[in-house]
């Protein structure tokens, strides 16, 4: 994924389960991205599960809610979990949970699927200033490149898009507090489509996403570049 993952090491048993209400293409990944975050963010990543999770090539599982039972099981599940973290951006809800091996997930989120979630691509992106809002850029806000070259489903970019946020706040929670504090009460990203290139590589001042292949593309493929600091 990018230089804080180690990619060639085995993945752990442990996924990051995060079931969404989808809305728009752009509108989902962005849910899927802030609530994956805010519940690492709110964690202490140095106690178990994270700190295993983390250790390894860390791995998360998109799932989509179709129904309106699973939607009120799930919302009903994140509330009671103190771990969970939700969030929406227009007609999409995310729903994001600690790390846990696949066989401890609750029967109804195993169940939710992880096919089916791609849906119509709504413009070249997107940009969330906070809960539901849309706006200019703050100043510090992440933003995400998603690369024009790659096919991958909406829940496969939303995952991508995590990841390179989880390592953008991990960083910046180790060198600036309060900024980081702050994204947490107010989160915010930007995601559009582009070539990579486009971006340097250069990992002094970029973080790159390289997806290990488990699912729908080439191990070592590059999906997200984000400018390290804004």
């Amino acid at each position: 994924m990018s230089d804080i993952q180690p990619v060639e090491a085995p993945a752990s048993n442990l996924v990051q389960p995060i079931a969404v209400v989808p809305g728009a293409h752009f509108e989902t990944i962005a849910a899927v991205a802030i609530a994956s975050n805010l519940a690492a963010a709110h964690a202490d990543l140095d106690a178990e599960p994270w700190r295993t999770w983390l250790s390894r090539a860390f791995t998360k599982t998109v799932r989509r809610i179709s129904k309106p039972a699973d939607a009120r099981f799930i919302a009903e599940l994140s509330a009671a979990d103190p771990a969970s973290r939700s969030f929406t951006v227009g007609g999409a809800t995310a729903y994001a949970f600690a790390p846990v091996a696949y066989d401890d997930f609750p029967k109804r989120l195993r169940q939710l699927r992880v096919a089916g979630l791609d849906l119509e691509r709504d413009g070249e992106g997107l940009r969330v200033n906070g809960p539901t809002e849309r706006g200019p850029a703050q100043t510090g806000q992440p933003q995400m490149l998603v690369s024009r070259d790659v096919a991958m489903t909406t829940g496969k970019t939303a995952a991508q898009v995590a990841h390179a946020l989880m390592v953008w706040l991990i960083q910046l929670r180790a060198i600036d507090e309060a900024t980081f504090l702050a994204w947490c009460e107010h989160p915010h990203l930007a995601v559009c489509m582009g070539d990579l290139d486009e971006l340097s590589a250069d990992p002094a001042h970029t973080i790159t996403i390289v997806d290990s292949g488990l699912t729908e593309i080439a191990p070592k493929t590059a999906t997200v570049r984000m400018n390290r600091w804004q």
